[in-house]
């Protein structure tokens, strides 16, 4: 075959990686290289508990129906945004120039989400960072905390890096699938000790588990070992001078820190579910075509009503701002003597004066979620 050729692809490992301990959690083989890894994706969810998990994927698992069922399940959620992807901007919690920390509809046409997420951009250097959230509450995870969690979605990058460059899995022993297989887990069996190696030598260090060195630990510990010698204790006691220990180089995403006082509450009865339209859905009753729900066969959602009186409410607000504005910037009228017959009130308007919306402040009845990567390495058991 000629190179490049994808059938000289032995398969493809759809992985789900804990990211805090840096260990992985399930992995599966795919014969197809090629073949979309969505499957498997889901059955990996058995493995997680809801309500304390946090999942972080590429946007090769970018969808509507993913992101809408994870939150169905209880899990919390944070993806890039997709280029191209239409939104309905619902509510805006903090907007300064390019900054800014909102909620939104996913999908503005024919393909809709459920749910109402979270979507926070914000400018490092010359690049645009935007992510999506399923966690809609800006007191519970802060806009900058969001951009330091999804940059550690490189490290299961870096934990397959491990497998090819320190185990040597770049290079395939055989064309066997027997034989592939056999090299694949053995590669991974030996990185998830080492890995654990690494996490034990930076607790009793009490440093970061980055400022390990990964490709020294793994030629070091054998060398401690055949001279008769503990070697997480030397790793310890003689890393740093080793350099096997040292500052790490991880990039660190410098995102802005928005106080609450300048977050602009959300408005009590905000709709934040509706009836959402997946690609490759067969409706007969709906065409695929036009975007527009009519006709008695559509299902309704349930506060539609109550979401059409908000809208259009606000939309009065937004007029009576504008034209009060306009009003604001004509040259006054000179003053004219009142006639008896007159109407007083019809010769003068009053300013209606903005009453100032109150500061979000964070809610002491809502307990802040039991995430595992809240907590430091050292309260796990």
């Amino acid at each position: 075959m000629k190179k490049g050729d994808t059938q000289l692809l032995p398969g493809k490992l759809v992985a789900l990686f804990d990211v805090r301990l840096q260990q992985w959690r399930a992995i599966q083989y795919m014969a197809n290289a090629k073949e979309n890894g969505m499957k498997q994706a889901y059955g990996m969810l058995a493995s997680l508990k809801a309500g304390t998990t946090l999942v972080l994927a590429d946007l090769g698992y970018f969808s509507f129906r993913w992101f809408d069922e994870l939150t169905d399940l209880g899990y919390s959620w944070i993806s890039r945004v997709k280029e191209k992807t239409s939104v309905v901007v619902v509510h805006t919690y903090y907007q300064a120039g390019e900054t800014f920390d909102r909620l939104v509809w996913l999908g503005a046409w024919n393909i809709k989400g459920k749910y109402v997420v979270r979507q926070v951009q914000f400018r490092q250097g010359g690049e645009l960072r935007q992510y999506f959230t399923n966690v809609c509450n800006p007191t519970l995870l802060p806009l900058c905390e969001i951009a330091r969690l999804y940059a550690r979605r490189w490290d299961i990058e870096l934990a397959f890096l491990t497998l090819k460059r320190e185990l040597g899995l770049h290079l395939i022993w055989s064309s066997k699938s027997v034989v592939v297989l056999a090299q694949v887990w053995a590669c991974l069996i030996i990185a998830q000790v080492l890995q654990a190696l690494r996490m034990e030598v930076a607790l009793r260090a009490e440093v970061d588990p980055f400022e390990v060195s990964l490709p020294l630990l793994f030629e070091a510990l054998p060398q401690f070992s055949s001279q008769g010698h503990d070697g997480i204790v030397e790793c310890v006691r003689q890393g740093r001078r080793l350099g096997i220990i040292r500052p790490s180089t991880r990039l660190r995403i410098q995102a802005p820190e928005i106080p609450l006082e300048q977050l602009v509450p959300l408005p009590q009865g905000t709709v934040l579910c509706r009836q959402p339209c997946y690609r490759y859905e067969k409706s007969p009753d709906k065409p695929i075509s036009s975007d527009k729900c009519t006709g008695p066969q559509i299902e309704v959602h349930p506060q539609r009503d109550r979401l059409v009186a908000i809208l259009r409410q606000r939309e009065a607000q937004i007029k009576a701002l504008a034209r009060q504005a306009k009003a604001e910037q004509l040259p006054k009228p000179k003053v004219v003597p009142i006639q008896p017959n007159a109407n007083p009130t019809s010769q003068t308007k009053a300013k209606v004066a903005k009453t100032p919306m109150p500061p979000v402040q964070p809610d002491p009845s809502i307990a802040r979620p039991p995430w595992a990567f809240l907590q430091p390495l050292g309260a796990s058991a």
